[in-house]
């Protein structure tokens, strides 16, 4: 049995005393099947998804068989009309995996409590908040009873957040087993996997077969329950030729390589973390979100590359009616030029990729029709409605 010194953190926030921020590492680590740890709930109560069927969430992919690439383009559109494409972001997505990888005491543990705590209770978290109110299991294999009672009663509960009972279970394929049983029955929306090697254990963590396999069990409950799947990881004294932060886990470099999206979650001071997206397959990549501790157990954001969802959905809007004033003007295409010009967009600026991505979510949902490649014009339908009034 390990353990690790409580790390405390004290800041200022505007006007108000901080308390100690301990990290995740702090606790007596505690091996699956005691009698020990997190030793609750799979029963739901009082929760949306408890009474309501399960909302039919994006696959990964759209394929079957032999399909087209036009045929296949509009399935994908179709699945991501979806406001479930998104969980936390596209940090956290339905059906994918995400290796959360943190240096010891950093606080990884403190960190996904709260934001299990945000997503059940469908509240912004570090800029990101979850289209409705999530389910979340978190199989957490080492905190014990003293941290949870601290955390759950400093952080809050929320009906949709529950922790799977640990009593009797064998690690491995056995544990993946029941959790896909578990989360299928209970409709989660995202799994909380805290720690890796302790969940699904392995003779050789440095060996890339061993870590393909791990990694392919939990890329398999994502897949199979179309669940958001985090799976913890800690760092290792990895030195890269390359200088990559992309391989900071400890151990074999194809957990990474597996993974659907890979973030690191590293100090900067006593008080300050920074969240870095390493791999991703979606659009975060190379995202970062830098925050410090506050009150609570609670942190500040302090600064995001992360277009903020309300400046994505304020373009959505405005490139729409840009593109339906420039066709009454008789200018039916409008280049992506041209939206920088006319909403006065900064080459290289954060509104640059909140515009590229609100003009992505406005051809995905059908708002737009794209004829070529950064050319926008509205869809045919429009225009016939707007031919018809004239």
């Amino acid at each position: 049995m390990t353990s690790s010194d409580m790390n405390q953190s004290t800041t200022e926030t505007s006007n108000a005393p901080i308390t100690s921020h301990p990290s995740s590492d702090t606790t007596p680590h505690l091996r699956v099947g005691r009698d020990e740890g997190s030793r609750m709930i799979p029963e739901g109560g009082g929760h949306p998804s408890d009474t309501a069927p399960p909302m039919e969430q994006a696959t990964v992919g759209c394929r079957k068989g032999i399909i087209s690439s036009a045929a296949l383009l509009e399935q994908c559109k179709a699945s991501l009309r979806d406001p479930m494409t998104q969980i936390w972001g596209f940090h956290v997505r339905p059906s994918t995996v995400t290796l959360f990888i943190g240096e010891t005491s950093v606080g990884k543990t403190v960190f996904l409590h709260n934001l299990a705590y945000h997503l059940a209770s469908g509240k912004e978290f570090l800029g990101n908040e979850p289209p409705r109110l999530m389910r979340v299991l978190y199989v957490d294999i080492e905190s014990n009873e003293e941290v949870l009672g601290e955390h759950l009663s400093t952080i809050g509960v929320a009906d949709g957040w529950d922790f799977f009972d640990l009593q009797d279970v064998t690690p491995g394929q056995v544990l993946m087993e029941q959790l896909k049983t578990v989360v299928n029955d209970g409709h989660y929306d995202v799994v909380i996997i805290d720690p890796l090697m302790e969940a699904y254990p392995v003779k050789d963590e440095n060996d890339n077969a061993m870590a393909n396999t791990q990694m392919s069990a939990f890329r398999d409950l994502a897949r199979s329950s179309k669940a958001g799947v985090i799976v913890v990881h800690n760092s290792g004294l990895r030195k890269s030729s390359r200088g990559s932060k992309k391989f900071l886990g400890r151990g074999a470099t194809s957990r990474v390589d597996r993974a659907d999206i890979s973030i690191n979650l590293t100090s900067i001071s006593e008080t300050e973390r920074l969240l870095q997206v390493t791999k991703a397959r979606s659009k975060n990549l190379n995202e970062e979100i830098r925050f410090r501790f506050g009150e609570d157990l609670s942190y500040d954001l302090l600064e995001s590359s992360t277009p903020s969802q309300t400046v994505v959905a304020s373009l959505q809007h405005d490139t729409f009616e840009l593109v339906k004033s420039e066709a009454q003007e008789g200018r039916p295409e409008v280049e992506r030029k041209t939206f920088m010009e006319k909403l006065n967009i900064e080459k290289g600026s954060g509104r640059e990729q909140a515009l590229d991505r609100a003009l992505s979510k406005n051809f995905l949902t059908g708002v737009l029709a794209k004829p070529r490649k950064g050319v926008y014009s509205l869809p045919l339908d429009s225009l016939k409605v707007e031919s018809e009034a004239a």
